[in-house]
């Protein structure tokens, strides 16, 4: 997943007034909501985290196929970045997720 500015730009415009940057990490774009990381930014679709706690917002969302993954990402089709939806399932998913904890 190298980066792709246009693809970056796309999920960034589309969730304009909410807490989202994009960072450069492991290869890829990684979008990061209230400081925590949501999913990835590819091309042509955006791999949303899947927090494994059946988010309302996430349901009939397709899910990636399920190899190694004990909770496979949501694949959110760049069409749909401009669907009301989408601003509301990456919100939901930062709140889900636990704020940073001190691991040592």
């Amino acid at each position: 997943m190298a980066s792709n500015e246009a693809a970056v730009r796309a999920v960034l415009d589309a969730l304009q007034g909410v807490n989202a940057e994009s960072r450069y990490v492991f290869n890829g774009n990684c979008l990061y909501c209230d400081a925590k990381p949501v999913g990835w930014i590819d091309e042509d679709f955006f791999c949303l985290k899947n927090t494994g706690k059946n988010l309302p917002e996430t349901r009939g969302l397709l899910t990636e196929l399920p190899n190694c993954k004990r909770h496979p990402s949501f694949i959110v089709p760049k069409n749909d970045y401009s669907a009301p939806w989408f601003r509301a399932v990456i919100q939901a998913t930062a709140d889900a997720l636990p704020e940073k904890e001190k691991r040592w």
